[in-house]
């Protein structure tokens, strides 16, 4: 996750995951490994957000495109709904 966003400090990522799991929009697992390995998923309330955030997606790019500049988004690599 932290390498998709970028300029992102790892302090500062734990914040936000950890802020997202208090309102209940990310779950965080964390497996008994060495090294420790943590894993966010969305809840079903993250989830019902998609519609939402992809409808954003879709009107930014459509700016960006309209002032004739090409949209650099990580969520246009894939489809948000498939993960």
């Amino acid at each position: 996750l932290r390498d998709r966003i970028g300029g992102v400090t790892p302090k500062m990522l734990t914040q936000q995951l950890r802020e997202l799991e208090a309102d209940d929009l990310v779950h965080r697992e964390v497996f008994p490994t060495v090294p420790p390995r943590v894993e966010y998923s969305l809840t079903a309330l993250g989830r019902s957000l998609m519609p939402l955030l992809i409808a954003m997606r879709d009107w930014g790019s459509n700016y960006l495109r309209s002032k004739n500049t090409e949209p650099n988004c990580f969520m246009l690599d894939s489809d948000p709904l498939s993960q």
